[in-house]
């Protein structure tokens, strides 16, 4: 399959976001860069998973030289939605859903919790301040080329799962396909 995605120059995003998927990922787009490859694709149907990977990953995308053509299949939630915006065109199949939310929500109620436990605060606390400088890198990479800042943070803290229409109506893509 590796052989294959260098030659296709199409690479596939179908799980959780990790370091282990973005290792390869890299590999694969240091390899098209080598051959002399110009453009590439990116299919994208995941969850999300690991803020730190989906930074790394957008990063790579944007210093590679490659014209990345992102195109969302199913489902382009939380930190895939970052990794989407690294490419220059963005496009999703009409039913497409989305997801874009705060990351620090789900601490946010474990810290006000009134707790006799000083250690498990701490932690907790640390992770939230990691957590909240994610968070703010990734508002920023996604707020650059918006077109709806209101809507878009609405969506953000709903936590309400939308189709590929307001993804477009935002500005998180750039067109709705119907064929790939």
């Amino acid at each position: 399959m590796y052989e294959e995605m260098l030659r296709t120059r199409r690479l596939f995003i179908f799980n959780d976001i990790d370091q282990n998927i973005v290792g390869r990922l890299i590999e694969l787009i240091g390899a098209m860069s080598l051959a002399g490859a110009t453009d590439a694709e990116l299919v994208i149907d995941s969850s999300g998973g690991s803020n730190e990977a989906a930074l790394h990953l957008y990063d790579v995308i944007k210093g590679s030289g490659i014209r990345f053509r992102g195109l969302v299949m199913a489902k382009c939630m939380s930190s895939a939605v970052t990794v989407l915006q690294a490419c220059e065109v963005r496009h999703a199949m009409p039913h497409a859903r989305f997801l874009v939310h705060g990351l620090t929500r789900r601490l946010e109620h474990v810290l006000s919790a009134d707790s006799s436990l000083e250690k498990i605060i701490k932690m907790l606390t640390e992770a939230y301040d990691r957590i909240k400088l994610a968070e703010s890198n990734h508002k920023k990479i996604i707020r650059l080329r918006l077109k709806d800042q209101k809507k878009f943070d609405e969506f953000y803290k709903s936590d309400e799962v939308f189709c590929a229409y307001t993804a477009l109506d935002i500005g998180l893509i750039d067109k709705v396909v119907t064929q790939a």
